[in-house]
Formats: structure tokens, sequence, C-alpha cells
């Protein structure tokens, strides 16, 4: 078994015969997707029990503000409720990936929240501009060289491709962009 980040993801880590590392393309794309699909209710859910409380004793920018800062980690909760109940998350189901525990069982609710919150950290930098840029770059090359990324090391978990190929990922990629591209649409009217 790999002890630290930097080494190569072994033949016992990956012994199912149908079961490879997810390519790193696939590994982002869906990760962003998914991440996508959970800020919408995240923002619901944001709005529904901060917006009015808040409102009243601070300035609507100021509720703005908290209420954007805390729609990424409402949707890393979101994500972990989906993959603990279900296996799956909608992206990484369509990309033909999966995420498990090392032995192939699937995570706990506890556990996908940590694991999201220390890929929120470690490989997002907080969503933090060009810092993330950084850290996105470091976790690609990473698995693009078959080595573990530092969330996945820590929490003892793998993402295996069960069906993935490049027709799935440019779905999910292609679905990620139109998404956006609608949320973006909407926000402007």
């Amino acid at each position: 078994m790999a002890t630290s980040a930097d080494q190569a993801l072994s033949d016992e880590m990956l012994d199912a015969p149908y079961i490879s590392a997810a390519t790193p393309w696939s590994r982002f794309w869906s990760r962003h997707l998914d991440l996508a699909i959970w800020t919408l209710p995240a923002a619901i859910i944001l709005e529904i029990l901060l917006f009015y409380p808040l409102e009243m004793i601070l300035p609507p920018i100021a509720v703005r503000i908290l209420i954007n800062l805390a729609i990424f980690p409402v949707a890393f909760v979101l994500d972990a409720i989906c993959l603990a109940r279900f296996g799956q998350t909608p992206a990484r189901n369509i990309a033909g990936i999966r995420v498990t525990k090392r032995d192939g069982t699937p995570l706990t609710f506890s556990e996908s929240v940590k694991r999201n919150f220390s890929l929120f950290y470690r490989g997002m930098a907080l969503g933090l501009p060009l810092i993330s840029l950084f850290t996105l770059i470091s976790a690609f090359e990473k698995v693009k060289h078959g080595k573990q990324t530092s969330w996945d090391m820590k929490y003892n978990t793998m993402v295996v491709s069960e069906d993935g190929c490049i027709e799935r990922t440019s779905i999910v990629a292609f679905l990620y962009i139109a998404l956006i591209a609608l949320l973006t649409w909407i926000k402007h009217q």
C-alpha cells in the first residue's frame, strides 16, 4: 500500500480486474459538474436560512457576501449526502467513476464530508483565485502520473473508473459548461 501522496497506486489497491484509476480529466469534470449541480440547492437553502434573518442586522451586500462564501461548503455537504445515500453522485455516475474506500466499500456520510472538505482545502485552495489554479494543476499532475492526492491518502479512498471513457468524460464536460452557461444566463435575467 502506498504510504505517501507521491507514491503510485499499486496493483493490490486496484485488484478487481474491471477497475482502474480514474483519469484526472474524469475526476476534474465530474467534481466541477457535481459542484455546479449542488450550488443551486445550496443557494436556495442559504437564502431561506440566512438571508431574511441576517438582512435585519446586516446590509444586504454583506448578507450576499456571506451567502456566496457559504455556498461551496453547503454544496460539499449535499455532495456527501448523495454519495453516502446512493454510493454515487450524478456527474460521477455519468463519467463512470466512483469514490470508494480502499477495500471497495462505499464512504459513509462522515467520511464523505471529511474527504470533501480536505479536497476543498488542499485541492481547491478554498476557491481562492489563482492559488486554486496551482493546487488543481498539482493534483491533476499527481493523478496523471498514477499518484494519489493528499485527500485520498488521508482518508484511505480511491477514485476508480468502472466504465469511464473519453466519451463519458466529454459528456460531463459539456454538461458542466452548459449548466454554467445556463446559470450565468439566469443570473443576468
